[in-house]
């Protein structure tokens, strides 16, 4: 028995992935539990293997609780001026599925009431600890920061504010329904499919693996209305991929995107329609209910360049290429890859892609390696700073911030020069929502 025997149970009952620096926080406890029952390491896993009270304990340690009121503000700008306005003779259901100590279920409550609506506001967790201190409803000043301290007006309609303490009403606790769940559990939610508007579930899915995030979507997506929405952390949404069954696609407003749920259509014509276009769809009941857009006067604009040959080879490439990837058919993309020609003025996009499938492959240092000789070669190739920033960002903090720096700086190079090059590389989303994602990690504010 070991530590790694202890995570695999952890993991099959949570679906947590210990690792880095979670890993070294864990061990600590562990000791210190070691130290407290006088056990041996190989005493202690068989230990908590068998003692439910101890694996909840472990549990509720593992679950990280960072957490505070309104945190992610452009979020919640969306839905003050866009998703709630649109709702205002509903009554909406709104889920915090990963809720922790309940600051932003609170908060979807609070400005649930400042925009008049009526709305029923859940709140789920696995960390029975956290929901406790959900149901005391006492806070302290850490659960407010710069991020989101546009709403603190707004933590008057809780309860009552005093000084560096937010004390939440009863009436306001019992309107929240708190309750304990696994989102890695088999069972569904205790919702009616199809019957739940809006849900936040941000700041957990890198601990989980990729099955797990698979797996927890689809049950999500069964609670979702269709129409209904699905929010990740900005940090987190670029990496999740849906599959077609889901009926979740991106999209955004702006810099803030989030999952739609769409109708499950079975016409061929919606299937055929660019993945592009399928995000400016709504569903069909918002379609005819809707009204016609005003006629707007259209400032001529200049059409993009025509694509080479080179940059159609590049994209049918790479269509194939990230299709066996998010397969996770590493097989199939090494013989993708080694099919291809790459001439010596484009080796920056061979090594993009050879860190791409090293980074699949777990392979965190070759893969570092991979775009940083990619950088080497273009320095104005922002994917590639990009993405080595995400490889950086999980051990060696300043060498991360370099690289979301450059990206920054060659990202607003790329915009300002309405260039359009790198654009197949990144989906659905925008160049300015990487440029969020880099002044988020770097500290910059613009």
């Amino acid at each position: 028995m070991s530590l790694e025997a202890i995570f695999s149970v952890l993991q099959s009952h949570s679906g947590l992935i210990i690792n880095n620096a979670h890993k070294l926080f864990m061990e600590s406890i562990i000791k210190e539990r070691l130290e407290s029952l006088g056990m041996s390491i190989d005493d202690y896993a068989e230990y908590v293997n068998a003692n439910q009270e101890e694996l909840k304990l472990l549990t509720d340690e593992a679950a990280i609780n960072e957490t505070y009121f309104f945190r992610e503000e452009q979020q919640f700008d969306f839905l003050k001026e866009h998703f709630f306005p649109a709702r205002l003779n509903e009554r909406l259901s709104l889920w915090s599925a990963a809720c922790s100590t309940g600051e932003e279920a609170l908060s979807l409550y609070a400005l649930a009431r400042h925009c008049g609506l009526q709305a029923d506001v859940y709140a789920s967790d696995i960390d029975t600890g956290a929901l406790a201190k959900l149901k005391a409803g006492v806070y302290v000043q850490n659960s407010l920061r710069v991020d989101g301290k546009k709403y603190a007006p707004l933590l008057n309609l809780l309860g009552t504010k005093e000084q560096d303490k937010l004390t939440v009403a009863e009436e306001t606790l019992k309107a929240i329904k708190i309750f304990y769940y696994s989102l890695s559990s088999p069972e569904l939610p205790p919702f009616p499919n199809e019957s739940v508007d809006l849900i936040f579930i941000r700041n957990v899915f890198i601990y989980f693996s990729p099955q797990m995030r698979h797996n927890i979507l689809a049950k999500l997506s069964k609670s979702l209305k269709t129409g209904g929405l699905l929010f990740l952390s900005v940090n987190e949404i670029a990496s999740i991929d849906c599959t077609p069954d889901m009926l979740l696609e991106k999209e955004h407003t702006g810099t803030v995107y989030y999952l739609k749920k769409r109708a499950a259509v079975s016409s061929p014509a919606f299937s055929l329609l660019p993945k592009a276009e399928t995000s400016r769809i709504a569903s069909t009941q918002e379609r005819i209910s809707a009204p016609p857009p005003p006629q707007e006067v259209k400032k001529p604009q200049l059409s993009p360049p025509p694509r080479s040959k080179k940059d159609e080879g590049l994209e049918t490439f790479y269509a194939n290429f990230s299709a066996a990837l998010e397969k996770h058919d590493v097989a199939q993309a090494e013989k993708i890859l080694g099919d291809m020609y790459f001439p010596p003025h484009n080796m920056e996009f061979k090594y993009y892609f050879l860190g791409l499938l090293a980074t699949e492959k777990q392979q965190g240092a070759e893969a570092a390696d991979c775009f940083t000789k990619s950088t080497l070669l273009n320095k104005e190739f922002w994917p590639a700073w990009f993405q080595l920033g995400m490889i950086q960002r999980q051990e060696q903090n300043e060498k991360a911030l370099q690289a979301f720096s450059s990206c920054a700086k060659a990202i607003e190079s790329y915009v300002q020069n309405g260039k359009t090059c790198y654009n197949f590389l990144i989906s659905q989303f925008s160049p300015e929502y990487f440029l969020l994602l880099c002044r988020n990690y770097t500290g910059r504010q613009g």
